[in-house]
């Protein structure tokens, strides 16, 4: 629910098959297990996990801030969309604490409001801009690490890597017009060599 919870979907520019389904759920799961995410669970073309509150974490690890989040691997009509939802009940439960300290210790109840709504506010909107960036960044990862990957390895994609030479075949020479044979043997009668009609 917003502003406890924010969606992004963002579609792929390479067309995605469903064969790879499992690696891409495979290099999300690496993703998020970098980034210090815990309990993550993999159904299918659904990936869930959990961000613990008392990891030792570095403030400005990513996943501090939000209590866990999923990713939606979608196939639509030729296309596939990468959906990112993630929960930031902390994000706001924190703040409420210090403001409940600072009111009550100063007796400005006033002054713990605006605490809280600029603590809450300021976290919310780093969080919102640094995710939407990470699911960016996850995208473009799957298609170059992934999608570009087996295109490359895929020989018969590339229209320059079929090259076919039949024995016997000869070369065409435009410069002086004439068949040639390849290895120069079977010389013509004529000294010529000109195409079968």
């Amino acid at each position: 629910m917003f502003p406890f919870s924010v969606r992004y979907s963002q579609k792929f520019k390479k067309k995605i098959p469903v064969s790879l389904t499992d690696e891409i759920m495979t290099y999300i799961k690496d993703f998020i297990l970098q980034k210090n995410g815990e309990d993550i669970v993999v159904e299918g073309n659904i990936l869930t996990y959990k961000s613990g509150f008392f990891k030792n974490r570095r403030i400005h690890d990513i996943l501090v801030l939000v209590d866990g989040g999923s990713f939606d691997l979608e196939f639509q009509e030729g296309s596939c969309r990468l959906t990112y939802e993630f929960y930031m009940y902390r994000l706001f439960i924190v703040p409420l604490l210090m403001a409940v300290f600072i009111g009550l210790s100063s007796l400005n109840f006033l002054f713990a409001f605006i605490s809280f709504a600029v603590l809450a506010f300021l976290g919310w909107i780093v969080v919102i801009i640094r995710h939407r960036l990470m699911l960016g960044e996850v995208i473009l990862d799957i298609e170059v690490l992934i999608i570009e990957k087996k295109e490359n390895e895929n020989t018969f994609i590339k229209a320059d890597n079929l090259n076919y030479h039949l024995p016997g075949a000869v070369d065409w020479t435009p410069e002086d017009g004439e068949w040639k044979p390849e290895d120069g043997d079977g010389e013509p009668e004529d000294g010529d060599w000109k195409p079968e009609n």
